[in-house]
C-alpha cells in the first residue's frame, strides 16, 4: 500500500473515530436532554393540576355566589395550547359535565374501576392456575432427564438431523443459563466415513418412517456445499457429545436451573429462534402462534393453556414455530424428553410473565381506588373548610385569581422550554441517526482501513516496504524466479532484523505496490501472461525508476512476441545485431521516435560498438526529457527523438560488466508456472479464440470497475480527512458523504459481477490447463538438457510450430477429460519425437527420465529428495534436499547376508527420510519378508516384480523407481525407462531412424538443419547425398576451416548463389569457425528474394562456444549411429532399422543371388549385434564401431558379389558404377570374413581374445548356413524376416523393416551367443547417473559426517574382532575419537612386523637357486614392507591426532575419514596395487594383507617349503612369470634362439594347493585363478557351461611352463587369456590352455571365456 493512500486512511480512521465519539456524546446529550424534558414534562403536568384544581376551587366559591363561571373557556385556551394532554382533557372533561355532581362522577368512576378490579382478580388467579400446570409439567419432564438418559443420548453414533438440532438448541440453552461452560471439550470423533454413512441411513430411515407432513425442498446445494454441511452436522454433534460426557454434571446443572422466577431474556430468545430456525428447516407443518400487539388477556390466557410459547409484549409481535412432540419422540423418545421439558420451560417462563402483569394491573386498579377514596377524603375536608369559610368568599375569590394567574405565567413559560427542549432533540436525533448510519456503512471500511494502518503504523515498516520494493526493482531484474524469491526473502529478513514491524510485503504484492492494483488488470487485457512472474518483468519494463535502456536477456525467443503485447498500439522495429544495414536502420528509428528491438546481441562486441556507445550513455535524456537529443552514431552525428526507445535483447546472459552496468538487465526466462500460462494463452488465441475475447472484455471491466471503486474510495478518504470538522456539525454533509459511499458500494457490486463473470471465463480456461502445464514441462526438460550439451538448446519459437501442430492433429473443440488426454498424450508423443531427433543416442534416455519427473512433479507426485536419491543416494545434496527428519537415523545392523552393502545402505537412507517406508524397513526381518526381498534382488525384471511388504499399494511411480534404485542400481535405468515409454509413449525412448525427406518438409528455406555427430563425421555428408541423388538436387559442399574471413566469404558467395539458384549447400565441420553462421543466418533471414527449393545444411560437432541464436533457429538432428547402452532398451530393432534404412535400390541390385539380401541383413545384424555386445560388460568389450564399419562391410560385400574392378567404385558409396552386371563369379565366404575380421571391424583390437569373439561371430553369421530361410539364432528361435527371401522388389527394405517393428530381434545376450551368467546382464551405466546429476545440478559426492551409510568401528579393549556399534554417523556428535583410537589398536595389533632388510637379503642368499627368482622375491617383499609401514604410521598418526588434537595431512585425514565409517581407506588399496585385496571391509582386507605377508614369509623358505605359490599375492605376478621364463630360457639345451621364440604352458591339475607336496622339476605349481564364462569340472578335467548367474569358478592348481614354441594349435584348443583384474584393461599376464575334445574353441570365445586373479 503507498504510504500516501496510508496517510489518507489514517486520517480518515481519525474522523471516522471522531464521527462514533460524537455519537457517543449526541446519545448522551439525548439521555440528558430527554431527562430535562422528563422533568420540565413533569413540571408543565404538575403546574396544570395545581392550575386546576384552584381554577375548581375558585369555580366552586364563585358557584356559591352565584357568580358566572370562567373556567370552561380558560380549558379551551389550555387545550389549544397543550396538545398532548389528552387524558387530562378527558378527566376534566369528565369531571365537569355539566349534567353531572363532582361526586356523581367520583362515584360512578369509582364502580367502573372496582368492576376492573374484580376481572383482574380473577385473571391473575386464571393465570396463577396454569401456572402451576406448566410448573407440575417442568418437574415431571425434569425427572425423566436422569444421567442414564443423557448417557444413551450422548452414545448416539450419528443422530438424525432433528435429534442433533434439538440437543444443540438443549447445550445452548444450557450454556445460556451458565450451567455448561462456553468451551466443551470435542471427543475424538469417529471416521468420518462411518459417521456419514450412518446418518445417512438414519436420515432416511426417520424420513421413511414418519407420518408427518414434511415439505423435502429440492436439492440445490453442490456436493461440495453439501459436504460443507455434512460437516458442519458432525462437529454440532460433536460439541453435544462433549457436553454430555459428565451426565451427572449436566443432571446437576439441571436441577439448579432457576427457573421458578422465569428464565433470563437472553435465554428464552436464543432458544426461540432456535427452535424457529429448526421448525422451519424441516418444513413439519404444525401451529404457529402470532401474538399481536396488545394482545387481550384471554387471547394470553388461551395461548398459554394450549402450551405454546409465548413473549410478553415487547416480543409480542415475532412468530414462534413449534415442532409436534410425537415427531421428536417418533426420532428418539429421549431427546423427546429433552424436547418436552425445553417446551415446558418456555411455556413456563411465558406464563410467569403473564401473571406478573396481571398481578401489575391488579395492584394499579387498587392504588387507583385508594387514590379516589384519598379524593374523597379530601373532598369531604375541602367541603368542611369551604363552610368554615362562607364568611370570607369575596376575598378568597381575589386571592385565587392572583394565584391563578402566576400559575398560568409559569406554565406558559414550561410549555415553551419543553417544545424547544423537543426541537432539540429531535435535531440530534436526526444528526445522530444519519451519523450512524455513516459509521454503520464505513464500517467494513473502516477495519480494512484500521489493519492497513496496523500493519503500517509504523514509519519503520514503510520505509521497510519502500526498501523491498525498491531493492526489487534494483537487484531482481537479473534474476530467475527462485533467485528473485530468495533475494527478496532475505532483503526481509534484514527489514525484519532492524526492527520493521507490522506488515511486510510478499513478492506478490509488489506490482499493485509500485504500479497500482488496476495495473494487472490492464496487462491482461493487453495479452501479457497474468502469471506473477511475468507481471514483475513487465514491471520492470515499464517502470522508469532507473533511466537507463533495457537489456534483455532471452534464451527462449519469447522477447518479441513479450513486446508487441506490451506495446500494442506501436509498430516495433526490430533488427539483428548482425544485420547488414543495422546502422542505417537505427539512425532512422531514433529520427523518427520509433521502438526498435535489438536481438542477437554480443555484449562482449556492443560494449566497444561506436554505433551504440553514445546511445547507451545518453539514455537518462532519452528517458526524462522531452527535447530532442543529440548524439554520435559511429562518426555521424544525428537528433533523436524523444520518443526513441530500444531494447537490447541477448541470447545468453550478458557477462560485460560495462554494459550490464550502463543498462537495466532484465532475466526474461519464465517460470514453469509463467510457461504454463504462456501456453494456455497461445492455445486459446489458436484454438479458443471467443473465450480469450471474452477474458479480456472482463479483464477491461475489472479494470474499470477496480478503477472507479478505487477513485470512488479515495473521494470518500478525501472527504473524511479533509472535511473532519463540517462532518461533526452539519447533517448534509454526512448526507453527501452518505451519498458518496453509497455509489461505491455500487462501484463494488459492478467489480464483484464483473469478477464473477471473469472467474468464470477463467475457469472454462482452467479446463485447458492440463494441456498448457504439460508443454511447460516438456519445453522445461529441454531447457534444463542444455545443461548436459549446450547444442541441445531448443527456443520457444522452435517449440510453438510443434505445439499447435499437436493441437491441431487432434479434437480440441471440447474440454471434457477424455478429448485432453488425447491432447496430452497427442502433445507428449510429438515434441518428445522431435526434440529427440537431436539428441545424441546415450542422452535420450536421460531426456525421456528426466520428462518423466517432471511431469511427474507437476502432478504433485514427486516429493522434497525424491529426484536427487533417484540420482544420487548418498551425496549431499539428497540430504539437503530431503526434509529434515525428527527421527533418529536407522540404527539396525545389515539383516540380510546376501545384500551388498551399497544396498543396505540405499535402504538406510530411504529408512531415514521417507516415512512411507520407516515401518517397512522395521520389518524386513519379521513375517517372511526376506523371501519378498530377495525375490525383488534377484529378479531379472524388476521394474514389473511386486514390491515387498504394503509398498505395492502405498508408493507412487517414483517412489517405486526408489526404491528399485536402492535395491537393484544396475537395472534401474532399464526400469526408469519402461515406467518412461508407458507414459510418455515408447517412440520417445527408442531411436527412430532418421527420414531427412520428411525432415525438410516441416521446415522452411530460412531454417537451417543442424546435423549432429560425435564419431561419424560422414554419416551427414552420405545421407544428404543420398537424399540429393534421390532428389537430382544439386549440392555444393563445403569444408570450414578456421580461416575466419576467409571462410565467411566463401561461404556468403556459395549462399547468396544458392538463394537464388535453389541449390543445397551443405556447410561441414562448422565448428571450426561458428561466428559466420550468424552472418549467414542474417543474409538468409533477410533475403528479399528466395528459391523454395533453397537448403542450408550444416554438420558439427559439439561445442561449448555455438552461437545460441543459430540454434535456436536451426532443426537439430543427430546423425550419429545409435549406441547400445542401458539407456537405450530397444537398441537392436532401432539399430536394425536405421541400418536397413540406409540399403537404397541400387544396392539391392547389386546381386541376384538368393542370399543377397539375407546377407545384407546380417551385415547390419552383425554390425548392431557388435554394439550390442559392448553392453553387456565386463564379457563384452568398449570398442565403438561407427557407421563408416557399416558402410565398408556393404562395399565389401557389393564387391564380392560383383564382377566389377574395385576401381569403378565410388568411394562416398558401396554401390560400384555398374552394378546391374552380375557375371558369374563364384562367392568367396572366407576372404569377406577375413576382410571383416581382420580389415574392418578388427582393425581397432588389440585384445585377441575379442579378437577370436570377433571372428566366431562373423563365421557363425557371414556364411551360406545364416542366410537360408530356415536359419534361427541359437536358443533364441527367432528366424531373418521372411521378405529377405522373396523377390526383390521397390520395397523390400520397408517391408523387412515392417517385420523387425513387429517382431524384433531379441536383446539378450543370447543374441550375441553368449552363455548366460550374471555379468552378461546391464551392469549400469555411470556416465547416466553423472548426466542426470549435471542436469539437476546435483553432486553426487560423498558426505562428510551427514551421510547414512556404514555404520561407525566400535570396539572394546578386549575384542579380538570388530563389532558395530548400533547407531549411525548421524549420532555421532561425540565419542568417535575413541571409536577411532580402538579401531587403530586393534589394526596395529594385527597388523604383520614385516621384515628387516638385512633379513630377507640373508634369506634369498640362503634360498639360492634362479637368481630371477630371488630379485622377483626382494621386490615384493620390500613393496610389502613399504605397505605395511605406511599403514603403521597412518594408524600412529591417527591414534595421536585423537588423543591429542594436532594437524596432520591430508592423507591421514581421509584415512581416518574411511575408517570411522569401516571402509577401507582408499590409499591403502591405491599403494597396494592392481592385485590388491578385495575391499569388502577393514578388518578382513587386514586379515588378507596377513595371509599375503605370511605366504611370502613361507615363499622366502624355498620352493621345497612351498611347492606351489599363491600367484594373488604378489604385486608383480608379471614378474614371476618372468621368471619362470628366465629359467626355461636358460636350460633350454637346443639351438640358441631368442627370447620371444618361447611361450607359456599350461596345464590346469585336478589337485588342490593342500595336495601338492613337491614343486614341479619344470616351471612352477600356481593357484588363485578365478574363471569367468565357464566352469571347470575336476572329476573329468574338461570345461563346461557355468550355471546361470554364476559369477566364477576357482581353478585348482594350475602347472605353467615356458618351452620353445613348437606346438600345432588345433581348433579345440582355446587360449584363455588370465588378466590381473576383472577389468581387463591390461594385456593379459598368459593363456591357459583349455582342451575340449570335439568341442571347438568359438564356443569359449563366443563365451567370452577368461580368467583373472582377482
Amino acid at each position: 500500500m503507498p504510504p500516501v493512500k496510508t496517510a489518507l486512511f489514517s486520517e480518515a480512521l481519525t474522523t471516522i473515530k471522531a464521527m462514533v465519539d460524537s455519537c457517543k456524546k449526541m446519545n448522551e446529550a439525548i439521555g440528558s436532554g430527554e431527562q430535562v424534558l422528563a422533568d420540565t414534562q413533569i413540571e408543565v403536568e404538575e403546574l396544570l393540576k395545581q392550575l386546576t384544581k384552584k381554577s375548581a376551587a375558585l369555580e366552586k366559591i364563585r358557584a356559591q355566589l352565584g357568580c358566572e363561571s370562567s373556567l370552561l373557556p380558560s380549558l379551551q385556551v389550555l387545550q389549544s395550547q397543550l396538545d398532548d394532554h389528552d387524558d387530562i382533557y378527558e378527566f376534566l372533561e369528565d369531571d365537569y359535565d355539566a349534567k353531572l355532581t363532582k361526586e356523581e362522577r367520583r362515584r360512578r368512576r369509582k364502580e367502573k374501576i372496582l368492576v376492573q378490579f374484580e376481572a383482574a382478580k380473577s385473571e391473575e388467579e386464571t393465570v396463577a392456575g396454569v401456572l402451576n400446570k406448566h410448573r407440575t409439567k417442568v418437574e415431571s419432564t425434569m425427572d425423566l432427564l436422569d444421567k442414564n438418559c443423557l448417557d444413551s443420548i450422548r452414545v448416539m453414533p450419528s443422530p438424525p438431523l432433528m435429534v442433533n438440532t434439538i440437543m444443540n438448541v438443549f447445550v445452548k440453552m444450557l450454556q445460556s443459563e451458565k450451567k455448561l461452560p462456553d468451551d466443551i471439550a470435542v471427543p475424538l470423533p469417529p471416521a468420518e466415513e462411518e459417521a456419514a454413512a450412518v446418518h445417512v441411513d438414519l436420515a432416511r430411515e426417520g424420513r421413511r418412517k414418519t407420518k408427518h407432513r414434511i415439505k423435502v425442498p429440492p436439492t440445490t446445494a453442490k456436493p461440495a456445499e453439501q459436504d460443507k454441511k455434512d460437516k458442519k452436522e458432525r462437529d454440532q454433534w460433536l460439541i453435544v457429545q462433549g457436553a454430555l460426557q459428565d451426565a451427572q454434571g449436566v443432571r446437576d446443572g439441571i436441577s439448579t436451573l432457576s427457573w421458578e422466577e422465569g428464565l433470563q431474556t437472553k435465554t428464552v430468545e436464543t432458544v426461540e429462534n432456535l427452535l424457529k430456525k429448526a421448525t422451519d428447516e424441516f418444513g413439519i407443518e404444525g401451529e404457529t402462534v402470532v401474538e399481536e400487539p396488545k394482545a387481550s388477556m384471554a387471547a394470553r390466557r388461551q395461548s398459554i393453556e394450549t402450551g405454546h410459547a409465548m413473549v410478553d409484549n415487547s416480543l409480542a409481535d415475532r412468530s414462534i414455530g413449534k415442532l409436534d412432540e410425537s415427531v421428536v419422540s417418533y426420532a428418539s423418545e429421549k431427546v423427546g424428553f429433552i424436547y418436552a421439558f425445553m417446551i415446558s420451560l418456555l411455556s413456563y417462563h411465558h406464563a410467569h410473565g403473564l401473571l406478573l402483569i396481571a398481578k401489575e394491573q391488579t395492584e394499579s386498579l387498587q392504588t387507583l381506588l385508594e387514590e379516589i377514596e384519598k379524593e374523597e377524603q379530601l373532598a369531604r375536608e375541602a367541603a368542611e373548610q369551604a363552610t368554615k369559610e362562607d364568611g370570607h368568599s369575596e376575598e378568597a375569590v381575589a386571592k385565587l385569581e392572583v394565584e391563578i394567574k402566576e400559575l398560568q405565567v409559569k406554565y406558559e413559560q414550561a410549555v415553551v422550554k419543553k417544545r424547544s427542549l423537543q426541537t432539540d432533540c429531535q435535531n440530534i436525533r436526526e444528526k445522530l441517526k444519519a451519523m450512524s448510519s455513516l459509521t454503520s456503512v464505513l464500517k467494513s471500511q473502516r477495519e480494512e482501513w484500521s489493519k492497513v494502518v496496523d500493519n503500517h503504523h509504523s514509519h519503520l515498516t514503510v520505509i521497510a516496504n519502500c526498501i523491498l520494493a525498491a531493492a526489487f526493482l534494483a537487484y531482481c531484474g537479473s534474476l530467475m524466479g527462485e533467485g528473485r524469491k530468495e533475494l527478496f526473502d532475505n532483503i526481509k529478513e534484514v527489514c525484519k532484523d532492524i526492527g520493521a514491524e507490522g506488515h511486510l510485503l510478499n513478492q506478490g504484492e509488489l506490482v499493485d505496490f509500485i504500479m497500482g492494483d488496476t495495473i494487472r488488470y490492464n496487462w491482461t487485457a493487453q495479452l501479457l501472461p497474468r502469471e506473477d512472474h511475468f507481471m514483475e518483468n513487465t514491471m520492470l519494463a515499464t517502470h522508469s525508476f532507473i533511466p537507463q535502456w533495457l537489456l534483455i536477456f532471452d534464451s527462449e525467443g519469447l522477447s518479441e512476441h513479450w513486446l508487441r503485447n506490451l506495446h500494442p498500439e506501436t509498430e516495433l522495429v526490430t533488427v539483428s545485431y548482425y544485420h547488414s544495414s543495422l546502422k542505417t536502420i537505427l539512425e532512422s528509428a531514433i529520427t523518427e521516435g520509433k521502438i526498435l528491438v535489438v536481438t542477437e546481441v554480443d555484449d562482449q562486441l556492443m560494449n566497444d560498438d561506436t554505433r551504440f556507445k553514445d546511445l547507451i550513455s545518453k539514455s537518462p535524456e532519452f528517458l526524462t526529457k522531452s527535447d530532442p537529443v543529440k548524439l554520435f552514431i559511429s562518426e555521424k552525428e544525428v537528433v533523436g527523438s524523444p520518443n526513441f526507445k530500444v531494447y537490447i535483447v541477448c541470447n545468453k546472459k550478458p557477462t560485460n560488466h560495462t554494459l550490464v552496468s550502463n543498462t537495466r538487465l532484465l532475466n526474461l526466462t519464465p517460470t514453469l508456472a509463467g510457461f504454463s500460462e504462456f501456453f494456455l494463452q497461445h492455445f486459446l488465441a489458436i484454438e479458443k479464440n471467443r473465450l480469450q475475447e471474452d477474458q479480456r472484455k472482463f479483464a477491461q471491466e475489472v479494470a474499470e470497475y477496480t478503477r472507479a471503486s478505487s477513485e470512488s474510495e479515495t473521494e470518500i478518504l478525501k472527504c473524511l480527512a479533509d472535511c473532519r470538522d463540517t462532518l461533526l456539525t452539519d447533517t448534509q454533509a454526512i448526507k453527501k458523504l452518505y451519498n458518496m459511499k453509497k455509489l461505491h458500494t455500487e462501484a463494488l457490486e459492478n467489480l464483484e459481477n464483473a469478477r464473477s463473470s471473469e472467474n468464470n471465463v477463467l475457469k472454462s480456461r482452467e479446463a485447458y490447463r492440463p494441456l498448457a502445464v504439460r508443454a511447460a514441462v516438456i519445453y522445461r526438460t529441454s531447457m534444463l538438457m542444455a545443461r548436459v550439451n549446450p547444442l541441445y538448446q531448443w527456443s520457444l519459437l522452435q517449440f510453438l510450430p510443434v505445439f499447435e501442430s499437436s493441437v491441431k492433429q487432434s479434437d480440441s473443440n471440447s474440454s471434457n477429460r477424455t478429448t485432453i488426454n488425447i491432447l496430452l498424450d497427442q502433445l507428449t508423443s510429438t515434441a518428445c519425437i522431435t526434440y529427440n531427433k537431436g539428441l545424441f543416442s546415450h542422452d535420450k534416455g536421460i531426456f525421456a527420465l528426466a520428462t518423466l519427473l517432471e511431469i511427474e512433479d507437476s502432478a504433485g507426485n514427486v516429493g522434497p529428495g525424491e529426484r536427487e536419491f533417484l540420482v544420487a543416494p548418498i551425496s549431499e545434496t539428497t540430504a539437503r534436499a530431503f526434509p529434515k527428519s525428527v527421527a533418529p537415523p536407522p540404527s539396525k545392523r545389515k539383516v540380510f547376508e546376501w545384500m551388498t552393502d551399497e544396498q543396505w545402505q540405499n535402504l538406510q537412507v530411504l529408512a531415514h527420510h521417507c516415512s512411507w517406508f520407516t515401518d517397512v524397513f522395521d520389518r524386513m526381518n519379521k513375517d517372511s519378508a526376506e523371501v519378498r526381498w530377495r525375490q525383488l534382488s534377484e529378479t531379472d525384471s524388476p521394474e514389473t516384480a511386486p514390491l515387498p511388504d504394503v509398498l505395492e499399494q502405498r508408493v507412487t511411480k517414483v517412489q517405486h523407481l526408489m526404491v528399485i534404485r536402492a535395491v537393484r542400481p544396475s537395472r534401474f535405468i532399464s526400469s526408469a525407462l519402461k515406467l518412461a515409454a508407458d507414459i510418455i509413449g515408447k517412440k520417445v525412448i527408442s531411436d527412430i531412424s532418421l527420414d531427412l525427406g520428411n525432415i525438410i518438409k516441416t521446415v522452411s528455406p530460412r531454417s537451417p538443419v543442424l546435423m549432429l555427430y560425435k564419431e561419424e563425421p560422414e554419416n551427414a555428408r552420405f545421407m544428404i547425398a543420398d537424399l540429393a541423388f534421390k532428389r537430382q538436387q544439386e549440392v555444393v559442399s563445403l569444408y570450414v576451416g578456421k580461416s575466419g574471413a576467409i571462410e565467411l566469404r566463401q561461404c556468403q558467395q556459395i549462399v547468396d548463389k544458392a538463394l537464388q539458384a535453389g541449390q543445397w549447400v551443405h556447410l561441414h565441420a562448422v565448428h571450426n569457425s561458428p561466428d559466420i553462421l550468424l552472418n549467414l543466418l542474417v543474409t538468409i533471414n533477410g533475403a528479399k528474394v528466395l528459391n523454395s527449393n533453397f537448403r542450408l545444411w550444416l554438420s558439427c560437432e559439439p561445442v561449448d562456444t555455438f552461437p545460441s541464436a543459430v540454434l535456436q533457429s536451426c532443426l537439430k538432428i543427430c546423425t550419429d549411429s545409435p549406441r547400445a547402452t542401458d539407456s537405450h532398451p530397444s537398441f537392436l530393432k532401432d539399430g536394425m532399422i536405421r541400418s536397413l534404412s540406409w540399403i537404397n535400390p541400387d544396392i539391392l541390385s547389386v546381386g541376384s543371388r538368393a542370399d543377397w539380401i539375407p546377407l545384407l541383413h546380417n551385415l547390419c545384424l552383425i554390425y548392431n549385434l557388435f554394439q550390442l555386445r559392448g553392453k553387456l560388460a565386463p564379457n563384452g568389450w568398449k570398442y565403438a564401431w561407427t557407421a563408416s564399419e557399416l558402410w565398408e562391410s556393404v562395399r565389401a560385400a557389393v564387391l564380392e558379389f560383383n564382377d566389377d574392378k574395385v576401381s569403378g567404385v565410388d568411394s562416398s558409396s558401396p554401390v560400384p558404377s555398374n552394378p546391374g552386371h552380375q557375371g558369374g563369379k563364384v562367392v568367396s565366404w572366407t576372404a569377406l570374413r577375413y576382410t571383416l575380421g581382420e580389415v574392418i571391424y578388427g582393425a581397432q583390437v588389440n585384445d585377441p581374445l575379442d579378437k577370436q569373439v570377433i571372428n566366431s561371430m562373423l563365421d557363425h553369421f557371414i556364411t551360406p548356413a545364416a542366410c537360408k530361410k530356415d536359419y534361427e539364432i541359437p536358443k533364441t528361435k527367432w528366424k531373418l524376416p521372411s521378405s529377405c527371401f522373396q523377390p526383390m522388389r521397390s520395397n523390400t527394405i520397408s517391408m523387412i523393416i515392417s517385420q523387425i517393428e513387429n517382431n524384433p530381434p531379441p536383446e539378450t545376450y543370447e543374441a550375441c551367443l553368449m552363455h548366460s551368467v550374471s555379468e552378461t546382464q546391464p551392469q549400469g551405466d555411470r556416465s547416466f547417473f553423472s548426466q542426470l546429476a549435471q542436469l539437476y545440478d546435483i553432486e553426487a559426492k560423498e558426505q562428510e559426517q551427514v551421510e547414512v551409510a556404514t555404520t561407525p568401528v566400535r570396539s572394546s579393549a578386549n575384542s579380538a574382532t570388530l563389532k558395530s556399534r548400533d547407531r549411525s554417523p548421524l549420532s555421532l556428535k561425540t565419542g568417535k575419537d575413541v571409536d577411532l583410537i580402538e579401531t587403530a589398536n586393534i589394526l596395529l595389533q594385527k597388523l604383520p612386523k614385516g621384515w628387516h632388510k638385512d633379513y630377507v637379503v640373508e634369506r634369498l642368499k640362503k634360498l639360492g637357486g634362479s637368481v630371477a627368482f630371488g630379485y622377483f622375491m626382494s621386490c615384493e617383499m620390500t613393496t610389502m614392507q613399504s605397505v605395511l609401514d605406511e599403514i603403521r604410521a597412518n594408524l600412529t598418526a591417527i591414534k595421536s591426532a585423537a588423543e591429542q588434537p594436532t594437524i596432520h595431512s591430508p592423507t591421514v585425514i581421509s584415512v581416518a575419514h574411511d575408517l570411522l565409517y569401516q571402509r577401507v581407506p582408499a590409499h591403502w588399496v591405491e599403494m597396494t596395487g592392481s592385485i590388491t585385496p578385495h575391499p569388502t571391509n577393514t578388518l578382513t582386507w587386514i586379515g588378507d594383507i596377513v595371509q599375503r605377508c605370511s605366504h611370502l614369509e613361507r615363499a622366502l623358505q624355498g620352493r621345497e617349503r612351498v611347492p606351489c605359490l599363491w600367484i594373488s599375492v604378489f604385486s608383480n605376478p608379471e614378474g614371476l612369470l618372468g621368471a619362470v621364463m628366465h629359467e626355461a630360457v636358460q636350460t633350454f639345451d637346443g639351438p640358441s634362439t631368442s627370447f620371444e621364440e618361447f611361450q607359456f604352458t599350461t596345464e590346469i591339475t585336478n589337485r588342490d594347493k593342500d595336495h601338492i607336496r613337491e614343486s614341479p622339476n619344470e616351471g612352477m605349481f600356481i593357484y588363485g585363478i578365478s574363471l569367468y564364462g565357464a566352469s571347470w569340472e575336476r572329476t573329468i578335467n574338461e570345461m563346461q557351461d557355468v550355471a546361470p548367474k554364476s559369477k566364477f569358478t576357482q581353478l585348482p592348481v594350475v602347472h605353467v611352463t615356458a618351452a620353445f614354441n613348437t606346438t600345432d594349435r588345433t581348433h579345440c584348443l582355446y587360449q584363455c587369456p588370465v588378466y590381473c583384474t576383472r577389468s581387463m584393461d591390461d594385456k593379459p599376464l598368459f593363456s591357459l590352455d583349455i582342451f575340449n575334445e570335439n568341442v571347438h574353441n568359438t564356443k569359449w570365445a563366443l563365451r567370452g571365456l577368461c580368467a583373472c586373479l582377482r
